[in-house]
């Protein structure tokens, strides 16, 4: 079950990302199209010579977006917290379409509240999550601390410079991290780790932070990010890994479409949701 969060990034950051709900849905049914056309609902990718058929999407369901307005806030948080819970609670897979990167903290909330606490995997060139218009930002790992202990936190993608609280509490946690260094330089040792990592989760929040890509592929975000991974990088990393049986949540944030006349930076939203979401929605056939 999909819902949008059209949350605006806080001050000094850059705006827009409320559009990005909006935006991700219209781009991924656009990919989603050639599928629907087909009798067979079956498409061909001639690059790697797999076909893929869209299962049914009976039991889909999109909810529309939350009543975010201004600049994100606690009780935009707590409104995706209550969401979340409510789709878990329900039996369904909670699908966060951001708005700003601080959702991901209501969909954690959401789950925990359900599951007792899922590991985290954070697609993000950041070891924090922004700050919002009431609150300081978010070491990542804090969120990993759960009542019984510290739940598995993994960041992939880490460039740039993090603040010192964010470093010393991912360090304390015990956190997994693959740099974008890593990305660009080992890609199959870095996929690797990532896959024994999701592997080894019996739950996973999942959060990709378009600003994980380098905004030269992807401008269309609230911030800048300089040596970050391509989008090719982003959807062959998630094809490499199979979150299907562990997943509890996702999010996907960050994307502000009018910071990016190409269009691009959606159209990598998509393209990375749905091939995070593969096991899902698609059965491999026989081409």
């Amino acid at each position: 079950m999909a819902f949008g969060a059209p949350a605006q990034s806080a001050s000094p950051r850059r705006g827009g990302t409320e559009l990005g709900p909006a935006a991700i849905r219209e781009t991924s049914c656009g990919l989603l199209e050639t599928y629907i056309a087909s009798p067979s609902r079956t498409a061909l990718d001639l690059a790697t010579g797999t076909a893929r058929r869209l299962r049914a999407l009976d039991t889909s369901l999109d909810m529309g977006d939350l009543a975010c307005t201004g600049q994100i806030c606690a009780a935009d948080i707590a409104d995706i917290t209550q969401a979340t819970t409510s789709i878990v609670a329900a039996g369904g897979l909670p699908v966060v379409l951001g708005g700003d990167h601080r959702v991901f903290e209501g969909l954690c909330a959401g789950v925990s509240d359900s599951t007792g606490g899922p590991a985290i995997l954070s697609i993000s060139n950041n070891l924090t999550l922004p700050a919002t218009v009431d609150s300081a930002p978010l070491p990542l790992a804090s969120m990993a601390a759960g009542d019984e202990g510290s739940h598995p936190l993994m960041c992939v993608g880490v460039n740039g410079l993090q603040s010192g609280e964010a470093w010393l509490a991912f360090q304390r946690s015990g956190g997994h991290l693959v740099t974008a260094d890593e990305l660009h330089d080992t890609p199959h040792v870095a996929h690797e780790t990532i896959h024994r990592f999701v592997g080894a989760q019996r739950s996973l929040a999942c959060c990709i932070d378009l600003e994980v890509l380098d905004s030269g592929h992807a401008a269309g975000t609230p911030g800048v990010n300089v040596g970050g991974m391509t989008p090719e990088q982003l959807v062959d990393l998630l094809a490499a890994i199979d979150m299907t049986q562990s997943l509890s949540g996702i999010a996907i944030t960050n994307v502000a479409p009018k910071l990016d006349a190409r269009g691009l930076t959606e159209l990598a939203a998509a393209e990375a949701l749905l091939s995070a979401l593969r096991g899902l929605l698609f059965d491999e056939v026989a081409p």
